[in-house]
């Protein structure tokens, strides 16, 4: 059994998936699965993963490709069907004790996960988070920090705080794979607003949190990333999204005591996000 299983979501990466791959390679932490997802996405980013796989020391093994502490499966969707879905498939498989989320096209500090499961630990917790680093393609970058709160036990009142402030930096997190199964915590089957429903249901059901003041994570900013292209009406992919919000929350006996941060979180990010988003857009 990993320390950490990392899900990578593949769609249209042959170009950046190496640079991913290698950041996950020279993690500090030992005994690490990583677990490829292929969206087909119609181009050779799994020939390039093999391709590197077997050109530098990696031995298949029960269809995994093992080397040291580090062990790689490779599978796909049945077809297209958006990253959550992809994500949902890496849970499935994953072993580890805990389970991080990392795209395709971005990379991360080589600490990040040593850090983070030794904060998990510490804390006893089902989530354990760093901060982003927004790497934009004319080689500015900002940080992208998480709301902040105590270390540990999770009050009522600071669960309504993460769920009124936060963002979806849910790769930022590393999360309990057991938890995880034990409150069935998927993401939605739509493509947009997917990853900050799962964000804000995970939040609804965490009990002990860690968090540091580091950012490990490198979320680059490419102009015609599936989130970032032009001219785009999401309106109704989210709302399907974070219809899944409120069907969580009734199913969990949740609603009663986050009815209005769960209301909130639908009309800033199902009804005025889409409307920013297409603005954004349009001036661009």
């Amino acid at each position: 059994m990993a320390k950490i299983s990392v899900i990578v979501p593949v769609f249209r990466a042959s170009g950046v998936i190496i640079t991913c791959l290698e950041s996950l390679l020279k993690q500090t932490l030992q005994s690490l699965e990583i677990i490829f997802v292929d969206d087909h996405g119609d181009d050779d980013s799994f020939d390039v993963l093999y391709k590197y796989l077997q050109n530098n020391g990696f031995q298949l093994v029960n269809d995994y490709f093992v080397r040291d502490e580090i062990c790689i499966f490779l599978t796909q969707t049945p077809c297209n069907s958006g990253p959550g879905e992809a994500r949902n498939i890496g849970i499935e498989k994953a072993t580890g004790d805990y389970i991080a989320f990392v795209d395709a096209d971005d990379w991360v500090e080589k600490d990040m996960f040593e850090i983070l499961y030794a904060n998990a630990q510490q804390y006893d917790a089902q989530l354990s988070c760093t901060n982003v680093i927004m790497d934009y393609n004319d080689g500015t970058s900002r940080i992208l920090a998480n709301p902040k709160v105590n270390n540990g036990m999770l009050s009522v009142a600071q669960k309504k705080y993460l769920l009124t402030h936060y963002i979806s930096n849910f790769y930022s997190f590393i999360y309990q794979r057991s938890w995880l199964n034990a409150h069935n915590l998927r993401f939605p089957k739509g493509k947009s607003g997917e990853d900050s429903c799962f964000m804000a249901c995970c939040y609804l059901s965490a009990e002990r949190i860690a968090q540091n003041d580091c950012a490990m994570y490198h979320y680059i900013i490419y102009p015609n990333s599936i989130s970032h292209r032009k001219f785009v009406w999401r309106g109704k992919q989210k709302r399907d999204s974070f219809a899944f919000l409120f069907e969580y929350a009734h199913k969990n006996g949740l609603m009663e005591t986050y009815r209005w941060q769960i209301y909130l979180i639908y009309f800033k990010k199902a009804l005025i996000t889409p409307i920013l988003e297409l603005l954004r857009d349009i001036i661009k």
